[in-house]
């Protein structure tokens, strides 16, 4: 099974913490909490010595933290969320994020809060805002627009990322959907499958 793990530059930007503060005050917008998140790009970047495992454990915070981890996996499943039980829907989300965070924890350091800039942002309704952004690729010496949509449910969470106009939640739906139309919908197969190719990159 092929799997794209999505290692787009710029996303890179969404591990870049070392640490939590332990009593962090709440953002009061959406600008704020993808402002809060950039700012702490300088930490994680600052420590190169970090290992691997732990990039993977601050990050797997970071995306507690920050993202409705929940909402993503209910949206990247779309219609095969409504067929799995609680406890398939549980491993999932586990996973999923479980891929992210494996996916993107060895590149973090590339980014900081310096080549980062929110612009604006758009209200779509009273519980959903964009946040636009343009993120700097220091290597490439590029800029790429990033929109990030943030919804309010008990304070502000990331739902998804749009890179340069691609949605990152719609590019593991139709991967992720495409392997479970090919096989009847089997979910505990394809958590199977990313749990193994997870255990196999750990290992080397």
């Amino acid at each position: 099974m092929r799997m794209p793990f999505w290692a787009s530059g710029p996303l890179m930007l969404l591990a870049a913490s070392l640490t939590l503060p332990a009593a962090a005050e709440t953002p009061v917008s959406p600008s704020a909490l993808i402002s809060e998140l950039a700012s702490k790009a300088p930490l994680f970047r600052s420590s190169r010595t970090l290992s691997s495992l732990e990039r993977q454990r601050q990050l797997e915070k970071l995306l507690e933290e920050y993202f409705d981890m929940p909402r993503i996996a209910k949206s990247v499943l779309g219609n095969f969320w409504q067929g799995a039980n609680v406890a398939n829907r549980q491993k999932f989300t586990k996973v999923l994020r479980n891929v992210m965070t494996r996916t993107y924890s060895d590149r973090f350091t590339r980014y900081s809060s310096d080549s980062f800039r929110v612009t604006s942002h758009r209200d779509l309704d009273a519980t959903n805002t964009v946040v636009y952004s343009d993120v700097g690729d220091p290597v490439l010496g590029e800029q790429t627009k990033v929109e990030w949509h943030v919804v309010r449910r008990d304070g502000y969470r990331i739902v998804d990322v749009r890179i340069a106009g691609a949605s990152l939640a719609k590019v593991m739906h139709d991967d992720f959907g495409s392997y479970l139309r090919r096989n009847n919908g089997d979910l505990p197969n394809l958590i199977g499958l990313l749990q193994a190719k997870l255990a196999a990159e750990k290992s080397n």
